[in-house]
């Protein structure tokens, strides 16, 4: 059992069902994880009942070292591999915690925790960094879920939006530029499609 991530619920996993309490104890009720079990691995003993929150997101750490991070309404983010992480000792298995960006988990036998950066995503794609580079070009950050198709688009007026970038993420953060951006002042924004 953890704190969420905002520290005002306590979240509990068995068998891809989070339950969910508040801090005096009055029981909140169920988020299934959607397709918890489908990674091999993720449905043993042990396994399914590690748990982390970062922000209002959760994690989940199976035996073949595979980080999932999950929404708040049970839908899988994204996962990725801890390489060289524990997975096959009693220690490992028990062993998932999230802090200031990194996930934490035991190496071996009797072993430190260690600690793997991630880069958590938000749900919806969030537009920061904006810089203009000169001829005609503007260049901004894109963080986004990795694998989600997404659409850029932008305007002059507020009023009409027009996209001109549809893609999908590799990474949860990517640098656009739009070599288009030369003449008058525009504005941006990002949507999941």
């Amino acid at each position: 059992m953890v704190l969420n991530g905002n520290a005002n619920d306590y979240v509990a996993l068995t068998a891809g069902v989070i339950q969910r309490w508040r801090t005096n104890g009055s029981f909140l009720g169920t988020v299934t994880l959607a397709g918890f079990g489908a990674v091999p691995g993720e449905n043993a003993s042990f396994q399914n009942v590690r748990l982390a929150a970062v922000g209002n997101n959760w994690l989940t750490y199976n035996a073949n070292r595979v980080l999932s991070i999950w929404s708040q309404r049970g839908s899988r983010i994204a996962t990725t591999t801890l390489q060289n992480a524990g997975a096959g000792t009693i220690e490992a298995q028990f062993s998932l915690s999230y802090c200031a960006g990194k996930v934490f988990v035991v190496d071996a036998p009797a072993g430190l925790w260690r600690g793997y950066d991630i880069c958590t995503s938000p749900e919806r794609p969030i537009l920061s960094n904006p810089v203009r580079l000169g001829g005609g070009q503007f260049q901004l950050n894109l963080h986004a879920p990795p694998a989600r198709p997404y659409i850029l688009e932008r305007t002059a007026n507020l009023t009409t939006w027009t996209p001109f970038l549809t893609n999908t993420p590799l990474a949860p953060n990517t640098i656009i530029t739009d070599t288009g951006a030369a003449g008058s002042i525009l504005y941006y924004r990002a949507r999941t499609q």
